[in-house]
């Protein structure tokens, strides 16, 4: 993490040559934080994944950020659904997330998305890719 905030650093004073422009970028990757370390504690996000958007989101400007969550999360959703058509799991895993909304909702809590169920966790999707590919098509946009 301390070589992701160096590299910000550096990029930030050889790009803007502005010190608040790393401080903006640091207030940034706070939010991140905040905003997906719950999910993290939920095991829903796994904490590389969280620390890999804190970085990423530390190298855009703001008015790249929301695209680049949007593409990630989009390009992780078709590999998703691929994985679940291939592995013949698509019902049984909306009745599995049909039920921990329901259990949410119930409880008014919000429990572990991956308490008893190894099986379920197993065909689980990996982040990186989908922030790579994000990553890529916001840098593709700039023209870099």
């Amino acid at each position: 993490m301390l070589s992701g905030l160096l590299l910000i650093w550096v990029i930030s004073m050889w790009d803007k040559q502005d010190f608040s422009s790393f401080l903006v970028s640091c207030l940034d990757m706070a939010i991140v934080f905040l905003l997906f370390y719950p999910l993290f504690t939920r095991r829903m996000l796994g904490a590389g994944d969280v620390k890999l958007m804190m970085l990423c989101t530390g190298l855009l400007n703001q008015g790249e950020v929301l695209l680049f969550f949007f593409l990630s999360f989009l390009f992780a959703g078709v590999v998703s659904l691929v994985k679940l058509v291939v592995e013949r799991r698509v019902f049984e895993r909306v009745k599995y997330l049909a039920e921990y909304v329901r259990k949410t909702v119930l409880t008014r809590q919000l429990p572990v998305y991956f308490e008893e169920d190894k099986q379920l966790f197993s065909s689980s999707v990996r982040l990186a890719g989908p922030i790579l590919l994000g990553m890529l098509f916001v840098y593709g946009r700039r023209g870099l």
